[in-house]
This record gives structure tokens, sequence and C-alpha cells, in this order.
């Protein structure tokens, strides 16, 4: 998925500033023919504001869910070099309750039941009973 709103990220590296914590974090997806997990972004990320707060607890192979970011690039014209900079807002951490113990296992997100039109029909018919029939 990269980096963005509600992904997953590790974080690698951690360096402490006054008013920025910048870190180097990865993300990945599954390769669905092989089974096995790609990095699609690697990089520095600053964290700002409430993300700079919580990130005094945040220690090196954490994994947090991305809440809140930006991307922005700027362009200079004189060197040709285009850079790009990641902010992250807010997060949300993993369960992890210390390095030495294992993380607990993420919570499933709820996916919509993949229902038939007999299955709707069906739930549209549950209330009807037979002495209200027109006929």
């Amino acid at each position: 998925m990269g980096f963005g709103v509600d992904t997953w990220a590790k974080v690698w590296e951690i360096e402490r500033r006054d008013n920025v914590t910048r870190v180097r974090i990865s993300t990945s997806r599954k390769n669905r023919e092989t089974g096995e997990y790609v990095q699609d972004f690697g990089g520095y990320v600053s964290l700002v504001g409430e993300a700079h707060k919580k990130a005094a607890n945040l220690k090196e192979r954490d994994t947090i869910k991305i809440k809140s970011c930006n991307v922005e690039n700027s362009y200079n014209r004189d060197t040709k070099v285009t850079n790009t900079y990641y902010t992250i807002f807010s997060y949300d951490e993993d369960n992890r309750v210390s390095d030495n113990e294992t993380v607990t296992e993420r919570p499933k997100e709820e996916k919509p039941a993949n229902k038939t039109a007999l299955d709707i029909i069906e739930e549209d018919n549950s209330g009807d009973s037979d002495d209200e029939l027109p006929f």
C-alpha cells in the first residue's frame, strides 16, 4: 500500500530533535503469487505535533499505524533537484508489550459478507408472513 493513512509501518531508526522526530520507516505488502512480503516504501519521515510528542516512547523495531500524514515536494531550478518530504501528524502504536514479548495480533477488519441476490431477497422477506399475502 505504500506510505499513507491507515498503513502499518516498521520503525528502524529514530533521531529526536526539539520540535520534530525523524524516523526511518518501511512498509510492505504481500505478493499474492509468492506469498512473500515485498517492501513498497522505505525512507525518512518527520513526526510533528501529536506524533512528535508520542514519539518520546517510540523504540526501534516498533510498528505504528499512520493515522494522519502528508507528502510534499519542492523543485530547485538551479540544481534541478526535486526533494520529497514525508510527514506524519498522528499515529497509533501496535499492541506491543515489550521487545521480549510477542506482539498481539492486530484486530481484523470486518469485511461485508458477500451476499447473493437470494440472500438479499430472503432478508427482505424475513418479516413477511403467509397471512399478509395478497392472493
